[in-house]
């Protein structure tokens, strides 16, 4: 065989072969691609959850990873997510698991259920996002939160991948509620769950992005 045509052979062999290893390493780099997050489905909650209320008007700190919630219409809330320093400590203050630096903006309607945070490599934590509510003339976005067991064949969360593909799971904590309890919220506890208002149409007293 002529040598220049088999260096030429060899050489498209080296070429076809990193091509195919590029495509495969960045196949595996791109997020999109990483589908076993479909297992959410299987995930079974806890039994009892809590209530999480969030002022509307943003003067207090968000709960994990929310870093801002802005009201898009009567169902409908833009959520920015990003690490915020949120951590899990032992009583001494050892970090035993931190949650990695990302950013990630997204739409949540009224009823949906997603994933706000891990608490440990592969523990999420859930949240349900139940719409608006007055307590003594403040208006707070009303979340049902909740934890599951622990992410089915080893899995570990990834951010932002964890929250996007906990959106397209439909998952559904609707059978995991329990009857509000008092609740503590902006420093002040309440022994009386009846002064909860729910707010169905809140763009009709709150400012909305989508108002005409």
């Amino acid at each position: 065989m002529d040598k220049k045509k088999m260096k030429f052979e060899l050489y498209l062999i080296a070429v076809v072969g990193l091509l195919v290893v590029g495509i495969l390493y960045l196949i595996y780099l791109n997020p999109d691609d990483v589908i076993y997050y479909n297992s959410l489905q299987k995930i079974q909650f806890e039994k009892y959850g809590d209530y999480h209320f969030e002022l509307v008007d943003g003067s207090e700190g968000h709960w994990a990873t929310i870093s801002s919630i802005k009201l898009i219409d009567n169902d409908t809330i833009e959520v920015n997510f990003n690490d915020n320093d949120y951590k899990i400590n032992t009583k001494e203050g050892v970090v035993i698991y931190a949650v990695p630096k990302f950013e990630y903006t997204t739409t949540v309607t009224k009823g949906k259920t997603f994933i706000s945070t891990c608490h440990g490599e592969s523990a999420p934590s859930f949240l349900n996002y139940m719409g608006i509510v007055q307590i003594e003339g403040k208006y707070y976005y009303q979340f049902y939160h909740n934890s599951g067991v622990l992410l089915p064949d080893g899995m570990t969360c990834k951010f932002p991948e964890i929250i996007k593909h906990s959106l397209d799971a439909n998952l559904d904590l609707s059978g995991y509620f329990v009857p509000i309890p008092p609740v503590q919220t902006s420093g002040k506890y309440y022994k009386n769950p009846d002064v909860i208002v729910d707010v169905p149409y809140p763009c009709d007293v709150l400012e909305c992005e989508n108002a005409n």
